[in-house]
């Protein structure tokens, strides 16, 4: 089993439906990610009757838009 897998049935045995993604964590480099890729990545998690509710990190590899910085640098 891969990480994916042991993570889905850990949820699964937990009956937890819904899961909040961090894509730069999955992809690192979200400019080159296809649609095809994303719709597999969505449709694994759907057959395992978990479903992505939201997104969160999306700012996490630009530094250069950080909003919780100090003044200064936002």
């Amino acid at each position: 089993l891969n990480e994916e897998d042991l993570v889905a049935n850990l949820l699964s045995s937990h009956q937890i439906t819904g899961v909040e993604l961090a894509l730069s964590k999955i992809w690192p480099n979200l400019e080159r990610v296809t649609k095809n890729q994303i719709k597999e990545y969505r449709d694994y998690w759907n057959k395992q009757g978990i479903e992505i509710v939201a997104l969160c990190s999306l700012l996490f590899p630009h530094p250069e838009m950080s909003i919780f910085n100090n003044f200064d640098e936002r």
